[in-house]
């Protein structure tokens, strides 16, 4: 075999393997990044008892004492299952005239400006915000809603995006179905 025979075949081998690498590539990056991933939402709310949450929950810049309960809603400007969220919690806080005695309030982990500025955009309507670090009220993601009575105990806490069910235990727990 001569040189340029040899060297024809290893440049045949060579583009062959980087065709396949390339393909591989192809489909590693196609099912990480642009096939979507479903999640299955959370249906039921957790007993208080089993929560991280600590009861009494005390957050600076949130009076709970204004109404015998409040409904926290903790989010995020970040998270993708807020944004996905924002109707039901719209259709919450666009109705809070319905419900007897009951506030709302949020706590987002963004600067308090940032927090107003993404419930304003979204429409959510809630006077009391504030910025804490999640953690430090045993919350491991949002959104996280959770009722608390006028001195803060923990009644039900809801995470992540609700299906229909979850929304209407939300809807049943505060006393109303607008």
């Amino acid at each position: 075999m001569t040189g340029l025979a040899r060297e024809r075949i290893l440049d045949a081998v060579t583009n062959v393997a980087i065709a396949v690498l390339a393909a591989v590539m192809s489909i590693v990056l196609i099912r990480d990044y642009a096939v979507p991933r479903v999640l299955a939402p959370a249906a039921a709310p957790a007993p208080a008892a089993a929560s991280q949450i600590p009861s009494p929950l005390h957050l600076a810049g949130l009076d709970f004492t204004k109404s015998d309960r409040t409904l926290l809603f903790v989010l995020s400007s970040q998270c993708p299952f807020c944004r996905q969220s924002e109707g039901f919690y719209r259709t919450l806080a666009g109705n809070s005239s319905q419900y007897k005695n009951l506030q709302f309030a949020a706590a987002l982990p963004q600067p308090e400006p940032e927090g107003r500025a993404y419930l304003h955009q979204a429409g959510i309507r809630i006077s009391q915000v504030t910025s804490t670090d999640l953690g430090t009220i045993g919350v491991e993601g949002t959104p996280t809603l959770v009722l608390v009575d006028s001195r803060g105990n923990v009644l039900q806490y809801w995470t992540g995006k609700l299906a229909p069910e979850g929304e209407k235990q939300v809807m049943d727990a505060i006393g109303s179905r607008p």
